[in-house]
C-alpha cells in the first residue's frame, strides 16, 4: 500500500488536543499510527489512538525504528 505510515500533528499546548483534519486526513489516507507532538516530556495515548509524544521522544522512536 502507498499509504503514509504515519501522520505528525505539532502543537505548542501543554495539553494538546488534535485538529478535526488531522482526523480526516488519517482516516482519508489509512495511516496506520498517529502522533500528536507537544513540548512537554508526557508520553501517553488518547482515547482515539493518537500518541502524545514529546519531539526528543518522537524522533528517538522514528530514529531507533519503533514509531
Amino acid at each position: 500500500s502507498n499509504a503514509p505510515r504515519i501522520a505528525i500533528e505539532v502543537k505548542l499546548s501543554s495539553a494538546p488536543t488534535p485538529t478535526p483534519g488531522f482526523h480526516i486526513a488519517c482516516a482519508d489516507l489509512g495511516v496506520e499510527r498517529r502522533f500528536l507532538v507537544h513540548p512537554g516530556n508526557d508520553v501517553y495515548s488518547r482515547r482515539d489512538g493518537t500518541v502524545v509524544v514529546g519531539l526528543r521522544e518522537l524522533a528517538q522512536q522514528l530514529h531507533d525504528g519503533t514509531a
